[in-house]
């Protein structure tokens, strides 16, 4: 497995990895292209990683397996604004529907907290819907407090740190 950013040649596998999300919506939204084309795709991904029109600046990693297959993305946010500390917080992730419960999603929380380190971060939020476990688990795994619950469009969450 190899967690990085998506290649100019990889435009094959990353048409699998958006079929693969059927009628889900996919999350992170970064690592959606909504049908625009995937050079211009791959250019939105690069402008996200400056600050601009009020958004922080992220950057979005796909995990890549051996067979070249996409299993899932992850939007790291170096900045919160009013709305991530209200709910989406420094991290967002998704898992392909083809490779869940794997442990994928904890494998690359992993990898991108080490880059939270290097860049001197004391600790990261992230929120989850409470009627999704799995990314619950995921978090708590990785040593995530719940510190706040909240409600929003109906779905309760819980917001948590992870001290780095």
């Amino acid at each position: 497995m190899e967690l990085r950013k998506l290649e100019k040649t990889e435009e094959a596998n990353y048409i699998e990895y958006i079929k693969s999300w059927k009628t889900e919506k996919i999350v992170p939204t970064s690592s959606d292209n909504k049908g625009k084309a995937f050079n211009d795709f791959l250019k939105k991904l690069k402008s996200d990683e400056i600050e601009n029109n009020g958004r922080v600046p992220s950057e979005t990693y796909f995990l890549f397996m051996k067979n070249g297959e996409i299993a899932g993305a992850i939007n790291c946010r170096y900045a919160l604004n009013e709305h991530l500390r209200e709910i989406g917080g420094h991290i967002g992730y998704g898992v392909s529907p083809n490779y869940r419960n794997q442990g994928i999603a904890t494998t690359m929380l992993r990898l991108v907290l080490d880059s939270y380190r290097e860049k001197n971060f004391d600790r990261v939020m992230l929120t989850a819907d409470d009627e999704n476990q799995g990314s619950v688990k995921t978090i708590l795994s990785c040593g995530g407090k719940l510190y706040e619950t909240g409600k929003k469009e109906q779905k309760s969450y819980g917001k948590y740190w992870i001290e780095l």
